[in-house]
């Protein structure tokens, strides 16, 4: 992009497109951590239904 002029079309549609591609990363690694905290919040609950059964 360095080549490019900053007022070309071209480079407005890399940039744009490059913003959208932060944004996209940015929302899916806040997705993975939700999932993360699910998942270990699912554990829990699964050790701790183990450890109440009598068998």
């Amino acid at each position: 992009m360095s080549v490019l002029d900053r007022s070309s079309d071209l480079y407005k549609q890399y940039a744009r497109q490059l913003s959208t591609q932060e944004e996209d990363i940015q929302r899916f690694n806040r997705q993975i951590d939700d999932l993360q905290d699910d998942q270990q919040k699912a554990d829990q609950d699964l050790k701790d239904y183990i450890a109440s059964l009598n068998i």
